[in-house]
């Protein structure tokens, strides 16, 4: 909002409050920590326009602020806690990395070539990657069960009624038959969100 605002005004204060905003999101949850630089990059690209008439002078401030509010953020997540932390939460935990160990150790022996072509960390990330972004765009999850984590949901129930499904369906065709570029924001707000979620661990999640 605070970005939006910068770009439709023109007074400065809101850009420095825009990047307070994201930079304490940053502190707060660890797929904000993906989410939150994807978003504001998608804010730029959008309005690429009017980014490049910021004064210099303004650009220079904005950043120098960035850099002094990020600096916590970046020690803390580069000391061993902090990668532990992040690492943990993703595709690349140990816990999800000791399938693809599973797998290959059953082809070891009789397809040890195979094992090491498909069954790499590289193929298996992005496999596991594929299988999230699905999972993340379960029918059942947004309409029919609800999310498989008791702290997220009641369980017997999707994050939307099952009445909506159409409208939504319909919301979205409306958009970009109509060209209602304003809303363009939040269809890439929600491409971004599914994409960063895939990367963690649990999937789908509320």
């Amino acid at each position: 909002w605070m970005f939006l605002l910068v770009m439709r005004l023109k007074k400065w204060v809101y850009l420095f409050l825009a990047i307070l905003g994201f930079v304490l999101s940053l502190y707060s949850y660890n797929v904000t920590r993906l989410l939150a630089p994807a978003l504001f990059s998608g804010l730029i690209w959008m309005h690429w326009k009017q980014v490049k008439q910021v004064p210099r002078k303004v650009s220079i401030g904005a950043l120098g602020f960035f850099i002094i509010l990020l600096l916590p953020f970046i020690i803390t997540f580069l000391s061993p806690a902090g990668v532990s932390s992040a690492h943990g939460a993703l595709i690349t935990s140990t816990d999800i990395q000791a399938k693809n160990l599973e797998m290959r150790s059953y082809l070891a022996e009789s397809f040890g070539f195979i094992s090491k072509v498909f069954f790499n960390n590289y193929v298996f990330i992005i496999w596991q990657y594929f299988q999230n972004l699905v999972g993340s765009l379960s029918f059942n999850f947004f309409f029919i069960s609800g999310s498989p984590h008791g702290s997220q949901g009641i369980g017997n129930m999707g994050m939307f009624y099952l009445l909506e499904f159409p409208f939504i369906i319909l919301g979205i065709v409306m958009i970009f038959i109509m060209r209602m570029k304003k809303i363009y924001f939040f269809v890439l707000w929600a491409v971004i969100a599914i994409m960063t979620l895939s990367l963690s661990k649990e999937v789908p999640h509320a």
